[in-house]
This record gives structure tokens, C-alpha cells and sequence, in this order.
């Protein structure tokens, strides 16, 4: 079996908040059919415009990777594990399908962070483009670029240096932050609180000094009436955060919450 990136295991990993029992090995089984078929597809290719176009045949044509449209914020979109088996998904969950895979026939591909959209970078020759998995594999342009930034920016014109700080490729880590905060945002909005609650723990992990993090698992802790770690959050957050715009809303919790333990005599 290929020796997969830490990155895929990961991601199948952060899977097992919506999906407990999943089978690891055999996810990655599947990932190695089609890294096989990757490669018998592309094996006879010599030059990386071919392979990247006879990649994108497969990918989305022979394959049907689609971006989600119609349930966005299903959470499944944001497993791996799904996205293999339905071929639907979300940006960033395409993307890292996406590029692994090119990565895996020779590609020099990687991840790109970009704010409200992710991306896929790749070197071709002497230039990088930019690709967008989610509709298809088009390649942005720099107009393309500056409109998906605009769209989450209060700047009505966006510079070449604005943009370009958002285009280096995005570490392990960046990565995965960016799908646990997807699902941690969809879990609030269902109201899991379990899941949600699971969310923030694997995020603390990679960041385990994140205010806005420990301050949503206090506030996670208190609605599931866990009075004491939900205590030791919001107190820890509001040392780390003194002046936060909160902090009025968080005091009064944590006074609610003492009044309500027990006294022990």
C-alpha cells in the first residue's frame, strides 16, 4: 500500500467526529484504488500540461468529483471518507482529494488556504495556476482571485499584494483547522453540542492556546450543564482575554454558574 501523506490519515481522522466507527484501512484502501487508477490513466503522459489536463478528465469526468451544491453544510461534505464514496463535497475537502491524488502521478500540487474559498496551487513549468475543484477545475485568473477575496473582504478594490499573501501554500495544520472549523460552525448551527463539543477538543490540539476556542468549550460545558470544566474555560478565557467585548456576557455565566453549585459541608 502507498505510503500515504500524515495529511489523508488526518482527515480521515477528523471523519470519526461525524462518522465514530469508521474503518480507517479500509478508507485508505480506497484511496488506493484510486491512486492506481491515477496512475494507470496517466502512466504513458511525459509532460506535466498533459497530465494535468488527462488528471482533470479523470477527476471530474470519469470520476464525477462535484462540488455539493444542494447541501452544503451537510457535514459529510467535510469527510473525506464521504467525498470518496458519493463524489460530492466542499472546497477544501475536494481540493485535498484533489491534490494528493495529482501529487501522487508526478503533479506538483498543493493546498491554498484562500479566505471563503479553498484553492489548489500548481507549478506548471515556470508559472503557478490556481484551480478551483469545487467548480470543475477552472483556473482563476487574477480578476477571479480578486473577486472571491472581495466577496469576503470590507475592501472594494483588492492589490496584487493583498492577494498574493494568500496564496502560498497552506501547512498540515492550516488545513486541518480549516475542516474542523467547518464542521465545528455546522455542528453549532444543527445544535450537536456532543459533536460540536468533539470539534473543539481536536481543534485545542493544534491550537491549545486559542481564546475563542476555550471560550466556546466553556460555553459548550455550561449549555450541557458541565458546571465545572465549563468554570475553568470561561475563567481561563477571560485572563487570557481581559478587555474582550464578551466579557460582561461572560462574567454573568460564570456568577450564574457558582450560584448554582452545590456547597459541599
Amino acid at each position: 500500500m502507498t505510503d500515504y501523506p500524515e495529511l489523508i490519515l488526518q482527515t480521515l481522522s477528523i471523519a470519526r467526529v461525524e462518522y465514530p466507527s469508521l474503518d480507517v484501512q479500509s478508507e485508505l484502501a480506497e484511496f488506493e484504488e484510486l491512486v492506481n487508477l491515477a496512475n494507470t490513466h496517466l502512466a504513458e503522459l511525459n509532460t506535466d500540461q498533459e497530465r494535468l489536463a488527462a488528471f482533470n478528465r479523470l477527476f471530474f469526468e470519469e470520476l464525477g468529483f462535484v462540488g455539493n451544491k444542494d447541501d452544503y453544510y451537510n457535514p459529510s461534505n467535510s469527510c473525506i471518507n464521504a467525498v470518496m464514496e458519493t463524489r460530492c463535497g466542499i472546497p477544501i475537502t475536494l481540493s485535498v482529494l484533489y491534490f494528493t491524488l495529482a501529487q501522487t502521478v508526478g503533479l506538483n500540487t498543493y493546498g491554498v488556504s484562500f479566505p471563503g474559498h479553498f484553492l489548489v496551487g500548481c507549478q506548471l513549468d515556470n508559472r503557478i495556476i490556481y484551480l478551483d475543484p469545487y467548480a470543475g477545475g477552472r483556473e482563476l485568473s487574477n480578476i477571479d482571485l480578486d473577486e472571491l477575496l472581495a466577496q469576503v473582504s470590507d475592501k472594494q478594490t483588492i492589490n496584487e499584494s493583498e492577494r498574493d499573501k494568500w496564496l502560498v501554500p497552506a501547512s498540515q495544520t492550516d488545513i486541518l483547522l480549516r475542516m474542523l472549523r467547518n464542521l465545528k460552525i455546522i455542528y453549532f448551527r444543527e445544535g450537536n453540542q456532543v459533536k460540536a463539543l468533539d470539534t473543539v477538543n481536536r481543534i485545542l490540539k493544534l491550537l491549545p492556546d486559542s481564546a475563542d476556542e476555550i471560550r466556546d468549550r466553556g460555553l459548550l460545558y455550561y449549555n450541557m450543564e458541565r458546571l465545572e470544566p465549563a468554570i475553568l474555560d470561561l475563567t481561563r478565557y477571560l485572563k487570557m482575554v481581559p478587555d474582550a467585548e464578551d466579557v460582561t456576557t461572560i462574567r454573568k455565566i460564570l456568577l450564574d454558574m457558582h450560584e448554582d453549585e452545590p456547597s459541599v459541608h
